[in-house]
């Protein structure tokens, strides 16, 4: 019905090659009247990428994996890529790494972690099948894959020394969870900053907050309730 190749339509419809807007904008306005939808298990067997980008995290209802999803989404509507994300609900491994292995099968031509459950064996694996991955955050240096962290020694450090420079003398650190690299390196700023400037970090100075907003505020209340209870945290 538009009137061009096989190859062209393909382009209009995956939104690549040169092709000019008039002849896509047929195209696409044809696809949509016949209800068009593209059988990614075609592709597949093509070989041809499936323009998805996949994203796994721990939970998705805490507004920190929420807030990093939400900025994928966006980066990948402007670059007109889909965008399919799956939660392991927790601390599941056995979970992590079956949604692994089905996005390296082909579901996706990428996959952003946020998660730390993975081998990294495992992840190298995935990106040799054709899939790249990206880690974010939960990822020491050195892993050979593509990574994005924060920068949590230093911005402890700096959290730290504007206390100590305010005159606190008392600070509490809440644990996210000790399993996670970014609470480790954290927490190793905090102990290093209050060993470095002599002062005492007394027993239970170091709750558990386990990343959860209840948890964060039962462990403040408690710290706050202490007879030397701290000035910050």
């Amino acid at each position: 019905r538009a009137g061009v190749s096989p190859m062209t339509v393909s382009h209009a419809l995956r939104q690549t090659g040169r092709i000019s807007e008039r002849t896509r904008k047929r195209v696409l306005q044809i696809a949509e009247e016949m209800q068009y939808v593209a059988n990614t298990s075609a592709r597949q067997l093509k070989g041809a990428k499936t323009n998805v980008i996949g994203m796994l995290v721990l939970d998705v209802t805490l507004p920190y994996y929420a807030t990093i999803a939400q900025g994928v989404g966006f980066g990948a509507s402007e670059r007109r890529r889909d965008f399919l994300m799956f939660s392991t609900l927790g601390l599941d491994c056995d979970k992590e790494q079956k949604r692994i292995a089905q996005f390296s099968s082909g579901l996706v031509d990428g996959l952003i972690l946020v998660s730390r459950h993975s081998s990294l064996e495992l992840l190298r694996r995935t990106q040799t099948l054709g899939c790249r991955v990206v880690l974010i955050n939960e990822f020491e240096e050195n892993t050979g894959l593509s990574t994005v962290n924060a920068e949590n020694s230093a911005g402890a450090r700096c959290a730290m020394d504007h206390l100590i420079a305010l005159g606190h003398t008392r600070i509490a650190f809440i644990h996210g969870n000790q399993a996670s690299v970014q609470n480790h390196l954290r927490a190793a700023a905090y102990q290093g900053a209050m060993r470095e400037h002599g002062l005492p970090i007394p027993p239970g100075y170091m709750p558990e907050g386990h990343f959860q907003t209840e948890g964060g505020m039962l462990a403040a209340w408690e710290l706050l309730n202490r007879p030397d209870a701290p000035t910050a945290i």
